[in-house]
């Protein structure tokens, strides 16, 4: 099938890969939901899929084909999105690309895996101008913290951690604590 999608000067037939092509067109349907509608289509899918108003926290089970291979895809539109924070609301804190270029999840495995509110949004996090990371246990530099920010970028990290600028708080670290990790 490659071969067949090339252009005719590398030797193919210059078909459209109608693989890549469905992905796309899904892709653009996920694009018009998460914007809203007031047209009968969305209100329709609304009602019947989402009834807190939320794509990302739709189930698939069930539902139909088309539903389903939106679902499949969703992760294409994730890692192609860009989008604003704004308050929160609609910006998962593990899930979603809002600080650097990856999802704090997969920058920061164990600490996701510790989280006490995997699928928790920023707003959620953030009560009152601080932030509120709750993890099942305690969160020391003897128990993997130094290695797990070692694993990191430097920079993403200060990123982070000026961001977060009351995350070492939270965590219930002294300032001793918390300007060791940052001199990493």
């Amino acid at each position: 099938m490659d071969t067949l999608c090339r252009p005719k000067n590398q030797g193919g037939l210059c078909m459209i890969n109608t693989r890549i092509m469905n992905d796309f067109l899904l892709t653009k349907w996920i694009w018009k939901i998460m914007k809203g509608s007031e047209e009968t289509w969305y209100k329709l899918l609304q009602a019947k899929y989402m009834p807190d108003g939320d794509f990302f926290k739709s189930r698939s089970t069930r539902a139909s084909q088309f539903w389903q291979c939106l679902h499949k895809i969703k992760n294409l539109f994730k890692w192609g999105a860009i989008h604003k924070v704004g308050n929160g609301a609609k910006t998962f804190f593990w899930n979603d690309v809002w600080i650097g270029n990856v999802l704090l999840r997969i920058n920061f495995p164990e600490l996701f895996s510790m989280s006490r509110s995997p699928n928790a949004r920023v707003s959620d996090i953030l009560s009152n101008g601080a932030w509120d990371i709750s993890f099942r246990r305690s969160l020391t530099p003897e128990n993997k913290w130094r290695p797990l920010l070692k694993q990191a970028d430097r920079d993403d990290m200060m990123k982070i951690l000026g961001s977060l600028k009351t995350w070492a708080g939270s965590l219930r670290l002294n300032r001793r604590q918390a300007l060791d990790i940052v001199e990493l």
